[in-house]
């Protein structure tokens, strides 16, 4: 869900097609906030996973050029077993 919920609501009200009350105005705000929340949560979670893979792994998960070579290698071994 992107920040444009409320701006998305503002315009359905100008076009009719949502009532022009301001609880309805607060549900569109309030459905934004909870999906803010939630993608908070989301990342969060991701960030706190992060650390503990690098703290098991002693990889370091931010480094892009790792990754990429990494699954480079696998792709390459993939390949050579299936392909």
């Amino acid at each position: 869900m992107s920040g444009l919920a409320p701006l998305i609501a503002l315009e359905r009200r100008a076009a009719g097609k949502l009532k022009s009350s301001a609880k309805n105005i607060e549900e569109a705000v309030d459905y934004q906030l909870a999906q803010e929340n939630s993608i908070a949560q989301a990342n969060e979670a991701i960030q706190q996973l992060k650390v503990m893979m690098s703290q098991e792994s002693g990889i370091d998960l931010d480094d892009g050029e790792f990754i990429n070579n990494f699954v480079n290698i696998f792709v390459c071994l993939l390949n050579a077993l299936f392909g």
